[in-house]
Formats: structure tokens, C-alpha cells, sequence
């Protein structure tokens, strides 16, 4: 049982460390996680941490339920799991520390008035039900990992315990909601708030201040927010790559057609999810054709898979999560464009035959800028995909231009198949030193390579 008083002290002279083993100790004192433990925004943040827990899960470390598919009396009976199983040590550690991952309650007693409070709350206004299911799913996770031992985890292992993952997206509040129900709304967002302080440690560290746009999604004109992406479908899109007059980079292209894009997204278990960009002409090497396959642990490089001895394969993006299933909730609109517009800091005008709304994500700056357009009547259709790459490439910029509509349905997992004599590198460097800010580009590790490494590594061949 987690004493009251230890859930309640503000420090310790000395702290109860016992029984806690050394590597348990070592994460509690760690604020900053490992890079492979991190993500660009909340939802990228929460699909990289389910990729871990999935994992763990997959080695019988865990049992895992969707957090959308859990109730909230679920989510209570759990949580008081949680704490009942904790070793109080972790607790006095973070608050000597004035940590985020400490409880804020005082006991169990609280803890479960809290939540009949808001059971209450969540009852008067229903609309505010998903924002306190979502932020009970993120506490408990946090909880889990930060408040038990090696010991406990095995124990509820070996029971009938479920956690919930992560909610991989970001939920804002709705004005009719908030007006219609204040007191409600005040006290679920807070708590919804208070679940999200895991993103200051989980979150990607930019070289100036990102921000984070809380309209994310949403045309403000229409008041309409873009869906996701279907979990499974299939594109086809024209590739143009151009690199800035006088600047080092990828050797432009001019929409090169034979390129498709195939996703297959498994929520029940990401480490099954895959994705692949099939190029008849590769942006590193124009005389090859070339597949790029996007796994959750990395991302290769598949060079002429038609050749006679099965072309070159290699990992070259390492630690890398598959592309997430939320790219077209990300972003700031920008502007409606009609047929033929210039669009303002792009290589093409909107010359694709659909008016498109355009919304971007990230920061040019930074180098981690990308844009989507969308067709202002159909906002779930793809128009054209733009990525500024990072360094060395960091003055080439990549685009997509998808003139069809995105076939939904089901992926042939064989397309995501990797060669066997695929190898475990591709021998090029990233260049971390020279190019510090590149290891920020987690979802394009890829863009770091230099072409004319690359090019001399083939002429090995």
C-alpha cells in the first residue's frame, strides 16, 4: 500500500531507496530520456512510446488495450492498482525533485474522490468524456513505467492487469462545450492538461522555440479539422525534388511518374505497421530505381529490387518509427489556393486541378518544415506532400504531387517485405558532428545522407 504520508511529503532528507534496484534507480534520477524515447509533438510522442510499450508487450512484459476501447470505471480500478502496487521510494525521489512524473494527490482516499468528481462531471457534460478517458490513459502509463519496479511489473505481468496505450492524438476544446458547460469543462481540461506534462521531458528538443499551434488541423474559414489517414491505402504521386540555385544537395528532379506510396497501420500492435515508397527513378541515385521501407526499427534503402542479383539493400535510417497514422492532423492552415495559384515558397503552383487548402507543420528554420495540401472539398484527399530535408540536404526540398485518389483498403504484406541479403548497414555517415540539428529529423533520418557518398558506395558494386 503507498502510504499517505510519503504521497503527501514535499522532501526527504534521506531518501527510502531501498529494494529499488540500480537500474530502476537510474531511470527514476534520469529526467531526460534516450532519443529513441522521444517525438515531435504530442502525437508523435505517444505512437513512439507505443512502439516501446508494444514491445514489451510482444515479450510478455505487459497486456495492452487500445485507450479508446477502455472505460472509465476501467481506468479507475486500474489506476488504484497502480498506486497500491507502487514502491513509495519513486514518490519521496520526485517530490524532493519537484518532478512531473510525481502523484499530485494524497493518498488513495483522494484519488478516488477526484475521480467521482469528475465521473460526475463527465455525466452532466458527455462530450468531455474521451478528454478524461485520454488523460486516465496517459497517467496510467506514466505510472506504470515511473512508479514500479522490475518486481511489480512481472507480478501484474503474470496477472489479469491490462494497461491502456497512449491516445495518439490531441484533443482541444470545443467552444459549445466549454460555453454550455464552464466548471465542467475548466476541471476536465485541467486534469487533461496535467496528463500531458510527460511531453516535457518525451518531447524532441528543437534549437529555438516550436511552437505548437492548438488550431492544428483546422481550417478556421470552415471550422472544418482534418481527419486521419485511413489506417491502410495506397497512393500514387508524381516526384519532384529541387535543390535551391547555387546550394549543395540532392540533384533535382522533374515529376517523375512510377512512384506509389503503401501504408499499413496496425493499432492493435504498431510493431506491425509498415510503409513503403516504391520510386522508379530514386531521388539519391537517378539511374536506379529504388524502394524505401519504413519500419519501426528503421528505414531502408532497397537500390534497382528488379536487378538480377536483387539490387543493394541496407538500413540506413536506424531507430526510426514507422510513418505515423496522423500526418493530416498536423498543421497550421495557411491559405486556400484555386487551380493554377502560385503557392508562396514552393518550387510548383498549385497546378494539380483541385483547390487545395494548405496547412504546414513545423518550422523552416529548423529544417523539420512539411506541407500538406488537401482538396478544400475532400480534406481526407491527398493533393501534394512537400518536405524541406534535413542537412546535408538541408537546401533540397521533395514533393509529391498525387493526381488520384488514395486507394483505401487492404496492403499486400508482401510489398513490405524486406530482400533477405538485406544488410544491417548502409556504411555512410550521418555526420552528427557537422551537422548537429540533424538528429532532429526523426521521421526523415533518411534526408541525412550525402548523395555523392552514396553514389561513390554504388559505384563499389
Amino acid at each position: 500500500m503507498l502510504g499517505a504520508a510519503l504521497l503527501g511529503a514535499a522532501s526527504a532528507a534521506v531518501l527510502p531507496i531501498g529494494g529499488i534496484s540500480a537500474a530502476d534507480m537510474e531511470r527514476a534520477v534520469n529526467k531526460v530520456p534516450r532519443l529513441d524515447f522521444k517525438g515531435s509533438g504530442v502525437a508523435h510522442m505517444a505512437h513512439t512510446l507505443n512502439t516501446h510499450l508494444h514491445r514489451m508487450a510482444a515479450n510478455g512484459g505487459v497486456h495492452l488495450r487500445r485507450c479508446e476501447d477502455m472505460e472509465h470505471a476501467e481506468l479507475h480500478a486500474l489506476r488504484l492498482q497502480l498506486v497500491r502496487a507502487s514502491h513509495p521510494g519513486f514518490q519521496a525521489l520526485y517530490e524532493s525533485a519537484e518532478d512531473n512524473r510525481r502523484y499530485r494527490f494524497a493518498g488513495e482516499a483522494e484519488l478516488m474522490a477526484e475521480y467521482a468528481q469528475q465521473a460526475q462531471m463527465v455525466a452532466t457534460a458527455p462530450a468531455l468524456a474521451p478528454v478524461l478517458r485520454d488523460s486516465m490513459c496517459r497517467e496510467s502509463v506514466m505510472w506504470y513505467v515511473h512508479h514500479l519496479r522490475a518486481e511489480e511489473k512481472r507480478e501484474l505481468a503474470s496477472s489479469s492487469f491490462v494497461l491502456p496505450t497512449l491516445p495518439e492524438g490531441e484533443l482541444f476544446p470545443e467552444p459549445a462545450v466549454v460555453q454550455s458547460n464552464p466548471t465542467e469543462s475548466k476541471a476536465v481540461y485541467q486534469s487533461y492538461n496535467d496528463s500531458l506534462q510527460c511531453t516535457t521531458c518525451h518531447s524532441l528538443k528543437f534549437p529555438t522555440k516550436h511552437e505548437w499551434p492548438s488550431d492544428a488541423g483546422v481550417n478556421p474559414k470552415t471550422g472544418r479539422k482534418l481527419p486521419a489517414w485511413p489506417d491502410s491505402f495506397s497512393v500514387k504521386f508524381l516526384l519532384e525534388v529541387t535543390t535551391e540555385p547555387g546550394q549543395k544537395g540532392l540533384p533535382n528532379i522533374t515529376n517523375a511518374t512510377g512512384n506509389q506510396f503503401h501504408y499499413a497501420y496496425d493499432r492493435k500492435n504498431v510493431s506491425r505497421s509498415r510503409a513503403v515508397n516504391i520510386h522508379k527513378v530514386c531521388p539519391f541515385a537517378h539511374t536506379e530505381p529504388c524502394n524505401v521501407h519504413h519500419h519501426p526499427e528503421g528505414i531502408y534503402l532497397h537500390l534497382s529490387p528488379d536487378a538480377k542479383l536483387g539490387g543493394l539493400c541496407c538500413l540506413f535510417g536506424p531507430g526510426a518509427a514507422v510513418i505515423p497514422p496522423f500526418w493530416t492532423q498536423w498543421g497550421k492552415y495557411v491559405d486556400t489556393y484555386p487551380k493554377g495559384a502560385e503557392v508562396p515558397g514552393e518550387a510548383a503552383p498549385n497546378w494539380e486541378g483541385f483547390v487545395a487548402d494548405r496547412y504546414i507543420y513545423g518550422n523552416a528554420k529548423q529544417l523539420d518544415e512539411h506541407d500538406l495540401h488537401v482538396r478544400a472539398e475532400d480534406p481526407r484527399a491527398l493533393i501534394r506532400f512537400h518536405a524541406t530535408l534535413p542537412p546535408p540536404n538541408d537546401h533540397s526540398h521533395g514533393y509529391w504531387h498525387v493526381l488520384d485518389d488514395m486507394t483505401v483498403g487492404p496492403q499486400d504484406p508482401a510489398l513490405f517485405d524486406l530482400p533477405p541479403h538485406c544488410l544491417p548497414s548502409c556504411g555512410l555517415s550521418s555526420r552528427p558532428a557537422a551537422h548537429p540539428s540533424s538528429a532532429h529529423a526523426a521521421l526523415f533520418p533518411w534526408g541525412g545522407l550525402d548523395v555523392e557518398e552514396l553514389q561513390q558506395q554504388l559505384r563499389k558494386l
